[in-house]
């Protein structure tokens, strides 16, 4: 199989994709405006180094599930019993 012509010019490495896409959940914008190229050309790393792709709008979120749901909960205060 030949190589593409974005594996010839070997700009950006698949090591330095799966960091920004994978390891540190950059969206295609993001990733697009640091390296200084078009949204397509990180789609097309993607492709080609066969990174899969999130689905939209699925970033990854800092909190983990039991703050998300403590989060969630309603806080209801105590109220101390005036009888005694």
């Amino acid at each position: 199989m030949g190589r593409t012509s974005l594996e010839k010019k070997g700009k950006v490495s698949y090591a330095v994709m799966y960091d920004l896409y994978v390891t540190q959940s950059l969206s295609v914008k993001a990733i697009a405006e640091r390296l200084g190229i078009a949204q397509g050309t990180v789609y097309n790393y993607l492709v080609i180094y066969n990174i899969p792709r999130r689905p939209r709008g699925s970033r990854r979120s800092k909190a983990t599930a039991p703050e998300v749901v403590s989060l969630a909960q309603p806080q209801i205060p105590v109220m101390e019993n005036e009888d005694e």
